[in-house]
């Protein structure tokens, strides 16, 4: 009887433990990711990437540096790095649009 309580105690916890895992996010696949980015105009404040898919951030750095707002005939390029937020994981394979 006393091997049967420690089971039922045993599977209870780990019942436990994968429901508190499933509602933290834990495991939570990024399938896909659509990201918007404003193009730079001379004069205009610099901006950052956005999207609004759950689980990531991003990061803009724009190359050369552009502090405040964007020069006039000056060619910006873009770099955006996606990271994922804890609980979160990228899919093996997925979409970025």
């Amino acid at each position: 009887m006393k091997i049967w309580k420690i089971v039922t105690v045993l599977l209870a916890v780990l019942l436990l433990a994968g429901c508190v895992g499933s509602v933290s996010g834990a495991d939570t696949e990024i399938k896909s990711i659509s990201i918007s980015l404003t193009a730079p105009v001379t004069g205009e404040k610099v901006t950052t990437a956005t999207t609004s898919a759950s689980g990531v951030t991003l990061s803009t750095a724009w190359t050369p540096s552009a502090s405040g707002t964007f020069d006039a005939n000056q060619d910006y390029t873009a770099t955006i790095t996606v990271t994922n937020k804890s609980g979160y994981r990228f899919a093996n394979t997925g979409t970025i649009s």
